[in-house]
């Protein structure tokens, strides 16, 4: 086909829809996504600010959704109110397919049971794809006289709310996973909340605060510095970077047995053809070679393996599992 035919057929194609435009008619649903989606940048909407874990990581996955797409997508880090502000800038653009949400568990499951200004995230959003995963770390400090999950749970029991834990702050997953392990546990201990950042992993290290749940990629160099002990990891076994370290099935806790995520998604008023395209999208970009080494560096793991569909299931169970712990806390938040 001659340079001179596509054009006219492109011509063609678009003078076609300007019609049915004309008199009134639709489109033909999906329209956008045959051939042409994306024609233009992707916006990012990321729910953390610049410089963290998760923004990095959302960083090297949009340079490789780019590269599949032909598109350049773009980061646009809205941090602030758990990720709700983020939720607010996808849904109030236009429901193209061409601003796509990167969150954690926050606005995807439980900002609905914590936070009032919150999207209905079951209703109003649409999962594209699951994009890293990683276990969590239960740690403590060194001058804790435990060594274990059991004998840490011996001594909250014995100390009833002297047990102090740390987190980025209140309603996070840390804190979440914090409060369903006391559930577990049948312990009482105190939360220490921190704006963000990683002030509560200094605090912990200095033994102002003394266990903490924490990403590998943060925990290992706090193990490795002889002030934290790793108690226990999420992870369904042993890991290699930290084989010393027991499973929570090990310690008595299977049911604490969690991967930490990041995922994509989008309006639910998206079209269909254009969620799949996104997902198709997504899932070039996690099987690329560069991504699982770019990654490794945050020590997560790309999810091409898991699919959209599989995806959105792990989203309600996700939610039927955090509901009774945060309502709670968005309860004794609103006093």
């Amino acid at each position: 086909m001659t340079d001179v035919t596509r054009r006219g057929l492109g011509r063609l194609a678009a003078g076609s829809g300007l019609a049915m435009g004309m008199l009134g008619l639709p489109l033909p649903r999906g329209a956008a996504a045959q051939g042409s989606f994306p024609d233009h940048p992707i916006r990012l909407i990321v729910t953390t600010p610049p410089g963290g874990n998760v923004n990095g990581i959302a960083r090297i996955i949009a340079e490789q959704f780019g590269r599949a797409a032909g598109q350049p997508m773009i980061v646009d880090n809205r941090p602030g109110a758990g990720g709700t502000i983020a939720e607010q800038v996808v849904l109030r653009s236009p429901p193209d397919g061409y601003t796509v949400l990167f969150s954690t568990l926050g606005a995807l499951v439980t900002n609905a049971f914590t936070y009032p200004q919150s999207a209905n995230n079951a209703r109003d959003f649409t999962a594209i794809g699951m994009a890293t995963g990683t276990p969590l770390l239960l740690m403590s400090h060194v001058s804790l006289p435990v060594r274990d999950v059991p004998e840490l749970v011996a001594y909250a029991r014995q100390h009833p709310d002297e047990v102090t834990f740390a987190t980025s702050g209140i309603g996070t997953l840390p804190h979440l996973f914090a409060e369903r392990f006391s559930r577990s546990a049948g312990v009482r201990m105190l939360h220490v909340p921190y704006q963000g950042g990683s002030a509560q992993l200094t605090d912990v290290l200095a033994g102002r605060t003394k266990i903490v749940f924490e990403s590998q990629f943060n925990g290992i160099p706090m193990i490795q510095s002889g002030n934290v002990r790793g108690l226990a990891i999420t992870a369904e076994r042993r890991t290699t970077q930290l084989p010393e370290v027991p499973t929570m099935a090990e310690s008595g806790f299977p049911d604490l047995t969690y991967t930490f995520w990041t995922g994509m998604a989008v309006s639910s008023a998206v079209p269909e053809p254009v969620q799949s395209r996104l997902s198709e999208l997504l899932n070039q970009a996690l099987r690329a070679p560069e991504t699982a080494q770019a990654l490794g560096v945050f020590g997560v793991e790309p999810m091409a393996a898991v699919s959209a569909a599989e995806f959105r299931a792990l989203l309600e169970r996700e939610r039927a599992a955090w509901r009774p712990i945060a309502e709670p806390i968005a309860a004794s938040m609103r006093g």
